[in-house]
């Protein structure tokens, strides 16, 4: 058993770099809480309120401004930086294709706060609500956690999908003791479970908590999807999937938590409405 990290060595890594394409606009700025609140500012009030006293948001540039002047709130609590997801920040050989305008995906957007991740951290998107039953959870995890050593706070299928649409979700498969044995991505996923999958059955939602060994092992897995697919110009490199790679290669070992409640997110722009009405009651 490793020694037990103290919350207030754990980062906060905030994947604020979407383009919200579906959501048409800035989700992840979205005044949307009772109080002019994001969804992200519940995360760091719930990180800070576990113990947790460092946040990396990672954004595209010229949200900058915008999440800097928002930010001002959290001064008191949770010292906040800045790292910036550039479509050109490659490891060498690797270079841009001259018409490639999409990003490289959320494991590219993790590794563009390496620098700023000194440590043990806590890994979520700006644009879900998680509650802070998951905050709680994956800093507990990462009080023993060894370094190459990942949980995932998993929420219900049921809890997770949109009236609205169709959604992406990361299906976990587990072993009796609660390790992750397969992920499956789904970009197909409805209210209709019963014509594809039990609603009672266990997703990430990009609530990640990693050891202090994840993040390097995360930049090695990266160039060798660089390797396979660098000169694409739409392929993206899902953190859940390069996760679900190291898992099997023996290099990292996936905890799932099944302790996520409450979720909420902002897929589509008729998701805003019951969404903002959930956030007035918590």
């Amino acid at each position: 058993m490793s020694s037990a990290t103290p919350a207030a060595d754990l980062t906060l890594v905030v994947l604020a770099a979407g383009i919200g394409s579906r959501y048409g606009g800035d989700k992840q700025l979205d005044a949307i809480g009772p109080a002019g609140e994001t969804l992200s500012d519940y995360a760091v009030h719930d990180a800070a309120v576990s113990g947790v006293r460092h946040a990396v948001f990672v954004i595209r540039e010229e949200l900058r401004p915008a999440f800097l002047a928002h930010h001002r709130r959290h001064a008191s609590r949770m010292a906040i930086e800045y790292a910036v997801q550039r479509l050109d920040d490659l490891p060498a050989p690797h270079l841009v294709p001259r018409e490639r305008t999409k990003p490289w995906g959320t494991t590219h957007a993790v590794l563009a706060a390496r620098a700023k991740i000194p440590g043990p951290c806590v890994v979520l998107n700006a644009d879900d609500y998680y509650g802070p039953e998951a905050i709680r959870a994956a800093v507990r995890f990462l009080g023993q956690a060894h370094p190459g050593e990942v949980a995932n706070i998993a929420y219900r299928l049921a809890d997770t999908v949109s009236p609205h649409g169709p959604v992406s979700r990361a299906v976990l498969e587990t072993d009796t003791q609660g390790w992750l044995t397969g992920i499956q991505e789904r970009h197909d996923l409805t209210p209709a479970l019963s014509r594809q999958l039990p609603p009672s059955t266990a997703v990430s939602m990009n609530c990640w908590a990693f050891g202090p060994g994840v993040v390097p092992a995360l930049a090695t897995e990266f160039g060798t999807f660089l390797d396979a697919h660098g000169q694409s110009l739409t392929t993206e490199c899902p953190l859940p999937e390069s996760l679900g790679r190291l898992a099997a290669r023996g290099v990292v070992r996936i905890r799932v938590i099944p302790e996520g409640r409450g979720w909420l997110g902002v897929t589509y722009p008729a998701d805003r409405e019951a969404v903002a009405a959930a956030l007035a009651l918590r």
